[in-house]
């Protein structure tokens, strides 16, 4: 993986990434996006492939409502794997761990509206 220091982001890792999925990789702006530099360029889940289709945690995200770290936690995880077993697998739990301490650490809270999961939004 090639890396950017000075401009602060990582060139994403994965083939087939589309742009707007690109945007974990680049340097935080706000709560949200420093959570996705977290998950994804800190700690690799950038989400996968699903057949023909990439899925990222955003495309589980509601519009509004409440979010929990914990749901969080599970779309990021199914965003990553397609495969039940792999996704389930407790080799995952200290991962499962870390990613809900990012979402407590950069949200503030371990619930938020789902409003505040969004690129780009200030708050």
């Amino acid at each position: 993986m090639r890396t950017y220091a000075k401009e602060g982001y990582v060139a994403a890792a994965r083939a087939g990434i589309p742009l707007h999925h690109r945007a974990c990789s680049m340097k935080a702006k706000n709560r949200f996006d420093s959570l996705m530099h977290a998950v994804c360029v800190g700690h690799g889940y950038c989400g996968g492939r699903h057949g023909d289709k990439f899925m990222h945690v955003t495309d589980f995200i509601p519009q509004s409502g409440d979010v929990t770290a914990d749901q969080f936690v599970e779309w990021v995880f199914l965003a990553e794997y397609e495969n039940e077993s792999e996704r389930m697998s407790p080799r995952w739990d200290r991962h499962r761990q870390r990613i809900r301490g990012y979402f407590v650490e950069h949200m503030g809270s371990d619930v938020v509206d789902a409003s505040q999961l969004k690129w780009g939004v200030e708050g």
